[in-house]
């Protein structure tokens, strides 16, 4: 399991609070700049933000509507583009059983914190979100979350099947507005539970979606999978990687000052680096390496501009590390590669 501090929500998940916030008459430009969050980023369709960011969101969003079935109508505002590619995946799909399979799938698109689990036994089936981490944060998230699961499963459903949704667990506290989650539940639910589950007859399981389309769902799965294969990319070591590109050519670009910029000590920053195979001496050589290759090809920046921007002390000490990477000085280089 990450920890905490690596967990990463989708950033348009944001969007869909600002929305819920706008029917407050917050001013939620002027709250999310006093939170030192760049809008502009909220608003880009692949970009994350650290959970214990979005975690701030959710307490300022507490702060300004003094409502704690605020994630209630955080999840009946989201807009299907709010979840990248799901929402149109799982409408798309053939049946119930079908959805949540996908939902299963494809949930660390939405938020790497939690785990969605499902259970079929005795005539019911049973959908539960295991987010053990999620109990240091605010309960609204959860709230928004499990509603948005019981508002995909009954906009697939006819009004003669919502019955079929029997019961809803929280592991959070009887909330003080509890009229608000008894209106949009609208089934039996239970408080301090052990677990946040969704408890509904397995008659649901085949019911068919009025949206299906098999074309459109695999259109669908496809864009979600390479979402997920380039969260899974994002390791450790490139993380660290754009710290290196960020840092080059200013003072203090070591180790120290790395570590400190991704907030741990130098020896766990090593300690990382080792599991993935490599160094920050390594990353630092081959970062300079690629740079130093794409910019002499360019025939651009001048060799001592180079040398400045890449760290190095003295153009000396450049040309050491460049014949050492290519066998051939960096003037040569460029002759060869720029004529």
């Amino acid at each position: 399991m990450q920890h905490q501090e690596e967990h990463t929500t989708l950033a348009s998940w944001a969007l869909a609070i600002e929305r819920a916030l706008l029917r407050h008459d917050v001013d939620t430009k002027a709250m999310f700049a006093e939170l030192g969050i760049d809008y502009q980023q909220l608003c880009e369709p692949e970009a994350r933000l650290p959970t214990r960011v979005m975690w701030t969101i959710w307490h300022a969003a507490l702060q300004q509507t003094q409502d704690d079935a605020f994630g209630l109508q955080v999840a009946q505002g989201v807009f299907p583009t709010h979840l990248n590619a799901l929402v149109f995946a799982l409408q798309a799909s053939a049946n119930i059983q079908e959805c949540i399979e996908r939902l299963i799938r494809y949930s660390r698109v939405v938020s790497t914190i939690g785990q969605i689990e499902f259970e079929h036994r005795g005539g019911q089936i049973i959908l539960g979100l295991n987010a053990p981490d999620m109990a240091q944060g605010p309960w609204m998230p959860i709230d928004a979350f499990m509603a948005l699961l019981v508002k995909f499963i009954r906009d697939f459903l006819t009004p003669e099947h919502y019955g079929l949704l029997q019961t809803v667990t929280l592991i959070r506290p009887v909330p003080d507005n509890q009229q608000a989650f008894a209106d949009y539940f609208k089934c039996e639910l239970q408080y301090s539970s052990a677990c946040n589950k969704i408890v509904a007859s397995d008659a649901l399981l085949n019911l068919p979606l009025p949206g299906a389309n098999s074309t459109i769902a695999k259109v669908n799965d496809q864009l979600l999978q390479d979402y997920l294969q380039k969260l899974d990319d994002q390791s450790f070591s490139l993380a660290v990687r754009k710290q290196i590109i960020a840092g080059l050519g200013k003072d203090q670009l070591t180790q120290e000052g790395i570590a400190s910029a991704l907030n741990m000590s130098g020896r766990t920053l090593q300690r990382k680096l080792v599991d993935e195979g490599t160094s920050f001496k390594e990353l630092l050589d081959s970062i300079r390496e690629e740079l130093a290759i794409r910019y002499l090809s360019i025939g651009d920046m001048s060799i001592s501009e180079l040398t400045f921007m890449l760290g190095f002390v003295d153009q000396s000490s450049f040309s050491r590390a460049f014949k050492r990477w290519t066998g051939t000085t960096p003037s040569k280089y460029r002759k060869q590669h720029t004529s």
